[in-house]
């Protein structure tokens, strides 16, 4: 299962599951994770649009797995909730999944260093624990969070193992 947001690094983290971790007979799950529409939200709201968008995502990412690995089966589970984190873990549980991959962001030091107010939002951000963090932690299978590096390679984190460099 590897968690589909739109962002460079779900897709990094896509590609690093193909080529490292899916074999020809696995089945893969682009899962996505949109928050409910409000109740009083009409036809025309432009609430719909992230939820479009996210189809968009998945449809690349989708079309991504299809051209690198045919012989793969996919499926793509959108699922709608407040919270993201808990969502994601109970999606790995319905699903019976044997892996979870998440790409994970590294935030600039330099911003941090350079905008006080960045570096107290990030403090504050310490405190409570990420997506990835959170998944990593209360997940029901192995789950990874994967950075691609510029210099090439991936950062690899998981339960055992925070920040292992794969050269893949």
């Amino acid at each position: 299962m590897v968690v589909a947001d739109g962002r460079a690094e779900a897709v990094g983290a896509l590609e690093w599951a193909l080529s490292q971790a899916v074999r020809s007979n696995d089945d893969v799950v682009l899962l996505a994770v949109v928050k409910p529409a409000p109740p009083d939200a009409g036809a025309d709201s432009c609430v719909k649009i992230p939820s479009n968008r996210c189809y968009e995502h998945l449809d690349a990412m989708r079309s991504l797995c299809e051209s690198t690995r045919p012989e793969v089966r996919m499926e793509v589970c959108v699922v709608e909730a407040e919270e993201r984190a808990p969502a994601v873990v109970e999606a790995a549980k319905r699903h019976g999944a044997s892996l979870l991959v998440l790409g994970q962001r590294r935030r600039p030091r330099w911003i941090l260093d350079l905008w006080p107010a960045a570096k107290r939002q990030c403090c504050r951000m310490r405190r409570g624990i990420s997506l990835v963090e959170h998944c990593i932690e209360h997940a029901p299978c192995e789950a990874l969070g994967v950075r691609r590096r510029s210099s090439g390679g991936y950062l690899v984190s998981s339960k055992r193992h925070k920040d292992f460099w794969l050269l893949a």
